[in-house]
Order: C-alpha cells, then structure tokens, then sequence
C-alpha cells in the first residue's frame, strides 16, 4: 500500500471474535466480485469465493505516521541485538516517513492547533538510533516550540536523553 493503515476489520462476528488460527478464517483467495460464483456465497463458511477478506482502512495523517514512525526507529535499536534486517527496516521505513513528511503536514488538523509538530519526537528517536546530526540541528531549531509547549513535548525529549544517558 505506500503507507501505514488505521485498522483491519473482519467482515463478520465470527471472524472478529475468533481466538484460533486465523488462517482457518478464510480460503486464502483475494475476493474478486468479478470471478466470484454466480450464487451468493456465505460468507465465513469457508468457501472459496465468498468475500471472507479482511478490510484495511487507511488515512493521510501525518501525525499519526510521525508517531508510529518515531516508534519504528525506537524499536529499531532493540531489534539490532536480535534481529538485524528487522532493524534496518524499521530504520528505512521511519527515516522515508521523516523525508516525505513536510512540517506544514506535521502541523495536524485545526484541533491539533497549538500543539507542536509531530516530528519532534520522531526526530529524538531518529537521533538516537543514527546519530544524524540533521535530527540534533532539527531538535536544536524547534528549541522555543519545544520550551513554550513543554507540558505537551519537553518529555519526549527529555525523557528520552535523560534514560540513554546522552546529554546535549
């Protein structure tokens, strides 16, 4: 899809509550109306051809990609113990994010009014999982926003350098 999404939805009560495993819950075909049976198919039976699928919902919302993102490059320098290319991809896909993500988008919508950007905490974890100067001298040129709304974002900064140990 390009980008994050909001939510999957199950069709129908049984897929929603179903604990087990959730390849039982559908035949494994992507539903296509076009080559589906003439006569209508249950769904949640089983049956090949019945629109068993799974709905993905997607948005444009940068703030909410900015967060998810700030957590991708967090998760980043804990995968790298374990999981090399998971950790390089959470890196690539929350340093894309930062790159395609404008700071007028960041702003959010008029009730986020008032709030700072959103990049400012991807931009502490993107900081301290590369070690890219750009992410400090972001940090550095959002210091008044930062000190005027500190309630809402001071901790984000704060607690992260404060916990690794890193002072600037």
């Amino acid at each position: 899809m390009g980008r994050l999404y909001r939510g999957i939805i199950s069709p129908t009560l049984r897929q929603y509550t179903h604990l087990g495993d959730f390849a039982a819950q559908t035949d494994g075909v992507v539903y296509d109306p076009k080559s589906a049976p003439p006569a209508e198919v249950p769904i949640g039976t089983g049956v090949s051809g019945s629109p068993d699928d799974r709905w993905v919902f997607t948005e444009q919302n940068a703030r909410r990609e900015l967060g998810a993102a700030a957590g991708l490059a967090a998760s980043s320098a804990r995968f790298a113990a374990m999981n090399d290319a998971l950790a390089a991809e959470c890196l690539t896909i929350a340093s894309t994010i930062w790159d395609a993500t404008r700071e007028d988008a960041a702003a959010g919508p008029p009730q986020a009014a008032g709030r700072p950007s959103a990049r400012i905490g991807l931009a502490v974890e993107l900081l301290l999982a590369t070690r890219d100067r750009r992410y400090a001298d972001y940090l550095v040129g959002q210091r008044d926003t930062i000190v005027k709304s500190f309630r809402s974002s001071g901790w984000v900064v704060g607690v992260h350098f404060r916990s690794s140990g890193t002072r600037r």
